[in-house]
């Protein structure tokens, strides 16, 4: 495999069962959650290396709306074979290494995207690389909704010739990181203090977690404070009641 730049693929759209419509939901001002994600990518990388993958159901139009508005390319697939949508994504742009980003996670760690990105470019040992805890815990099963994860457009095709199972074709990477006797697996540690705060919870998932995550976000854009991990960690540290609620949300929603 030649070295190559992968395609950040972002994986949006308005069909969520718990908070439908949150990628359009307002996060500060009247840009939506998926306004803010576009543009921290765009501010760091070339829109000619970004897509949207969402859905052909008619309540993604609005979706394509917001990438348009971005100059964002977008692909159209499966709204629940998302194993698919990728693969046909990566296909279309010739694509052979992607980087998958989830639009819930307006918190993202730029700084470590960049790293997996540089990693993910320099690297051909690797199927999958991504983040973990010290624990075992692939980032992506975390809730704490720092991190993107890299994965070469051949393993996600192999993924799909050996398994049927909806679960594995809904969530993208479960059968590479489940596998590692099979896919060959690279995982950076998560920062210490990130892992001493459990309760950290910045995955936008439900009503509870929008109402807690818009309050944080206005605070540190209204401030002109960057949003880093060891910044959010600092002024949730000092509002200990965030995290109480945090650790509701969690109890309540498993990953």
């Amino acid at each position: 495999m030649n070295k190559e730049k992968p395609l950040l693929i972002v994986q949006a759209r308005t069909g969520s069962s718990r908070l439908p419509k949150k990628m359009l939901l307002p996060i500060i001002d009247d840009k939506s959650v998926l306004d803010v994600i576009l543009e921290r990518l765009v501010e760091n990388f070339s829109h000619q290396n970004i897509i949207i993958a969402t859905t052909t159901a008619t309540g993604d139009d609005d979706i394509v709306e917001i990438a348009t508005r971005h100059d964002i390319n977008v692909f159209r697939g499966s709204e629940h074979d998302v194993l698919s949508r990728f693969i046909n994504a990566a296909d279309k742009y010739n694509a052979k290494k992607v980087i998958r980003i989830c639009a819930d996670n307006v918190f993202m760690d730029i700084s470590q995207l960049d790293l997996l990105y540089r990693a993910a470019s320099l690297n051909d040992s690797f199927d999958y690389i991504s983040f973990i805890t010290d624990s075992g815990t692939p980032s992506i099963k975390t809730h704490f909704g720092f991190w993107a994860e890299a994965v070469t457009t051949e393993a996600l095709k192999k993924v799909r010739d050996l398994t049927t199972d909806a679960v594995f074709h809904e969530h993208v990477t479960n059968f590479i990181y489940s596998n590692p006797n099979i896919f060959r697996c690279c995982f950076i540690p998560i920062d210490r203090q990130i892992q001493d705060r459990p309760s950290l919870r910045l995955t936008l998932d439900t009503l509870d977690d929008y109402t807690l995550q818009k309050e944080i976000y206005s605070h540190f854009i209204e401030n002109n404070i960057p949003l880093t991990p060891k910044n959010i960690i600092a002024y949730l540290d000092i509002h200990q009641g965030y995290y109480v609620k945090m650790q509701k949300n969690i109890n309540q929603n498993t990953k």
